[in-house]
């Protein structure tokens, strides 16, 4: 799922999952909270003030009836029109205030308002016969249950008891609905829950996969090279800056396993004397000044000893016929013969050496700067995962007061309140799962950049080790001049033996003159 990306999409996609999932739960909870909460603004907005309304409406038309009884009954001359007709204008006012919130052509409203226009006309005329002391007239109003007061009463309380009674319903179909938002609200947010909590799982899981076998496998190789075996296997391949520190890691081994053996074999020959040799492998960086160093150790033994074979063979040859310059010689012989010994010491010392820069050769590789780069690259990329795990908990840390906020807002009394709570609850669920998946993550990466500065020290250790393999090389190279200084030397032992020739051409001469000497006497 992870192979072929980098650190950085491989941290970004893992952590886009899972905040995407966490985002999406915070959004539908936040969704449901407003939906129950305009719900339960709707309900006191609308169906607990109509409630209210029709109620107070329904008190009013009482205080109406009351007073048209006191008016009435009572004997002293006192006018309780004035009441009626205030609380009658109280009752205008409270239908058209539940006329703004169930329209002006509602059926009970249109009503209301015809009836409210008979009570009026109903209550100025027994007003006129209170007036004139007309008891006749009164009493039949009074006593006439079909006269258009009473009709207009009964069916302005009637009314007003039904405008009550469907908001009362309508209050509990709201109710029901709330109860319905509030219960998918929390199936939803658990189903959430479930889906974020095993996407955290699973994604933990592949990162973990994607970054423990490369690292694991970088590490075993860093070991092996650190102890001097450069014939390790790296199989891990990918795209990923794991894939392209392998492939750099497999091309040292690679070039520095071919370096190796040549040298060894090159060491090898010069051991058993043979010093005709070409060296064919590639050497590149500091391996290119121990090549040089091998081939004019070859060249300048090679020419060395062709030399001094011929002058020796011709000494030989000459001191068979002329035993008397052979004394003579002798002396230079022997400085000949301690140069040709040092000249050989030098040359199994630089033997010596060059064997233990091949064995040192081992424990290097021409590109470990590159390996240190690619190992910070990675704690680079570790620091990102800790400021993304960060950013996880600080979203979880919102997330809470999110649900903090809205558990705060609602009526702690009600029922939908007690299911706006649960979902509240929910939310701060997720949010303290989000803040712990956040933790362990945290722990896994934590392990990681442990296990990568591990790998980091070991291939510090090997480019340390490059270090002392180029000042080997250096004093390979001082071997070579100082060989080159005693061949200078022995050059010189030469002339000598040259010299001595002459004194035997001498020799030879006056032996020849001599004999000639005696022919004549003879």
């Amino acid at each position: 799922m992870f192979t072929n990306l980098t650190i950085k999409k491989k941290l970004t996609t893992a952590f886009s999952i899972i905040i995407l999932i966490s985002l999406l739960s915070n959004a539908f909870a936040i969704f449901q909270l407003n939906k129950s909460r305009s719900n339960t603004n709707y309900f006191y907005d609308v169906n607990y003030f109509v409630t209210h309304e029709a109620l107070d409406l329904s008190k009013y038309i009482l205080n109406v009836d009351s007073n048209v009884l006191f008016q009435y009954i009572d004997p002293e001359i006192y006018d309780y029109y004035d009441a009626i007709v205030l609380h009658m204008d109280i009752m205008d006012e409270k239908i058209t205030n539940i006329a703004a919130l169930v329209g002006d052509d509602h059926p009970n409203i249109v009503q209301l308002r015809q009836y409210m226009q008979v009570l009026r006309e109903a209550t100025l005329e027994i007003h006129l016969y209170d007036l004139v002391n007309d008891e006749e007239n009164l009493e039949r109003i009074m006593f006439d249950r079909t006269h258009d007061y009473h009709v207009a009463y009964y069916e302005i309380k009637t009314l007003a008891t039904e405008l009550a009674e469907l908001a009362i319903d309508e209050a509990a179909n709201i109710n029901q609905r709330i109860n319905d938002s509030a219960m998918m609200a929390l199936m939803i947010a658990i189903l959430l829950l479930v889906i974020n909590v095993l996407s955290t799982i699973v994604v933990n899981r592949q990162m973990f996969k994607s970054f423990i076998k490369p690292i694991e496998e970088l590490e075993n190789a860093a070991i092996q090279m650190g102890k001097g075996d450069f014939s390790v296997n790296i199989n891990y391949a990918a795209t990923d800056e794991f894939g392209s520190l392998s492939n750099e890691l497999r091309t040292v081994t690679d070039k520095t396993n071919i370096v190796i053996q040549e040298t060894a074999y090159v060491l090898g020959e010069f051991a058993k004397g043979n010093y005709d040799i070409e060296t064919n492998a590639e050497y590149v960086g500091v391996f290119k000044d121990i090549k040089t160093s091998i081939d004019k150790i070859a060249k300048d033994v090679t020419n060395s000893s062709n030399s001094f074979s011929d002058e020796v063979m011709a000494l030989v040859e000459g001191l068979s016929y002329h035993p008397a310059a052979m004394k003579e010689l002798s002396p230079t012989f022997a400085i000949v013969s301690e140069r040709i010994y040092e000249v050989t010491e030098n040359a199994r010392q630089a033997n010596v050496l060059a064997y233990e820069v091949g064995m040192r050769l081992e424990l290097n590789n021409r590109k470990m700067k590159e390996v240190v780069e690619q190992m910070n690259r990675v704690s680079k990329s570790n620091n990102e995962i800790v400021t993304l795990l960060r950013s996880i908990e600080d979203i979880s840390f919102q997330s809470n007061l999110v649900a903090l906020n809205a558990a705060l807002e609602v009526d702690y009394d009600s029922e939908a309140s007690k299911q706006f709570i649960a979902v509240a609850d929910q939310i701060r669920h997720v949010a303290k799962n989000s803040v712990a998946a956040a933790e362990d993550s945290a722990n896994l990466m934590s392990s990681l950049i442990q296990s990568i500065n591990a790998g980091n020290d070991l291939v510090i250790e090997t480019a340390d080790s490059l270090d002392e393999v180029y000042g080997l090389a250096t004093d390979t190279i001082e071997l070579i001049n100082n060989i080159s200084g005693k061949s200078l030397v022995q050059s010189r032992a030469i002339k000598e033996v040259g010299d001595g020739f002459e004194k035997m051409h001498k020799v030879i001469e006056e032996n020849t003159i001599t004999i000639s000497n005696d022919d004549n006497l003879i």
